[in-house]
């Protein structure tokens, strides 16, 4: 006797247990998958692991911010230093990049602070070459009422504050 013939409430019925069902499967499936990374690989859920690379003293005033915390989406082995000799806390000197990106099995590289052309050049070629994503963190300033943006123009990211003026009135 076909299912139709109990009844739409029936149908919709079965449909919905099945529906939810397979949902809590997947769910489940899905945290015990995040528990094993976890465990196994030693990092927290959807954390990608991650450098610094520029001065010591700028990746390590990066790695306290709120982005590069415990648990978050990053989750930070360590820095890598332009100046030489390295900081003692460093993985090493960007000259060792490619070597400290295989060992620690690195999915991100974090630009810190002022690096000069040839060391740019030679971190974003290091990056790239082992499929590394690249961001690129510019320097922090905190003046009260501007809230810089990045702005695309042309395909040329520029830094934009929006101007607001702290009278009344203003005339251009």
């Amino acid at each position: 006797m076909p299912l139709w013939d109990h009844g739409l409430a029936l149908v919709a019925v079965q449909y919905a247990a099945t529906a939810v069902t397979v949902w809590a499967a997947v769910a489940v499936f899905r945290l015990a998958l995040e528990a094993v990374d976890a465990r196994v690989i030693g990092r927290q859920p959807a954390s990608s692991r991650t450098v610094l690379v520029g001065p010591a003293a700028d990746c390590r005033g990066l790695g306290g911010r709120r982005a590069f915390a415990h648990r978050s989406e990053h989750a930070v082995v360590g820095f890598v230093d332009v100046a030489a000799p390295p900081h003692p806390e460093a993985l090493g000197h960007v000259a060792a990049l490619p070597g400290i990106i295989h060992e620690r099995r690195v999915e991100t590289v974090v630009l810190c602070g002022a690096l000069d052309r040839e060391a740019l050049r030679e971190v974003v070629d290091h990056a790239v070459t082992a499929g590394c994503h690249i961001y690129a963190v510019p320097p922090v300033f905190e003046v009260p009422g501007v809230s810089p943006v990045v702005v695309w123009k042309r395909g040329q990211p520029s830094s934009s504050s929006p101007a607001r003026p702290s009278g009344p009135s203003s005339s251009w």
